[in-house]
């Protein structure tokens, strides 16, 4: 594994830790707000986050200059892989409203972190 890998999933974990703290930390006090699948909802942010991220990782490797495009690219097949998985969830589960608003707080919080490691990983790319 190369070293933009390697620090891209470094983040990703401490980032992880992080928002999974956060998420525990917020249902010991709002206890009526826990869904049992909201751990599944943070465990599908982290895959889906991880492997399309490292995908692009790659490609700017061999290309910086594709990086744009591939994160665009990227960021457009992740929407709709999202929006579809969100419409398949909120037929499945009886509380839509807590079960959405979690969902979007996921998104907020993962495309803020990928777009600055991101960001920090392709100048560092292009810099070489």
């Amino acid at each position: 594994m190369n070293r933009y890998l390697k620090q891209y999933f470094i983040s990703l974990v401490s980032f992880s830790i992080i928002v999974i703290l956060l998420t525990v930390g917020f249902f010991y006090f709002f206890p009526q707000w826990y869904l049992p699948s909201t751990p599944f909802a943070l465990l599908f942010f982290i895959v889906l986050h991880a492997s399309l991220n490292s995908w692009t990782i790659q490609v700017a490797q061999k290309n910086p200059t594709q990086f744009s495009r591939q994160f665009m690219l990227m960021t457009t097949i992740k929407f709709l892989v999202l929006l579809m998985t969100l419409t398949v969830w909120l037929f499945l589960i009886s509380q839509k409203l807590i079960f959405g608003v979690s969902f979007l707080c996921f998104f907020f919080l993962f495309l803020i972190f990928e777009t600055v490691i991101l960001y920090k990983i392709s100048m560092k790319i292009s810099n070489r």
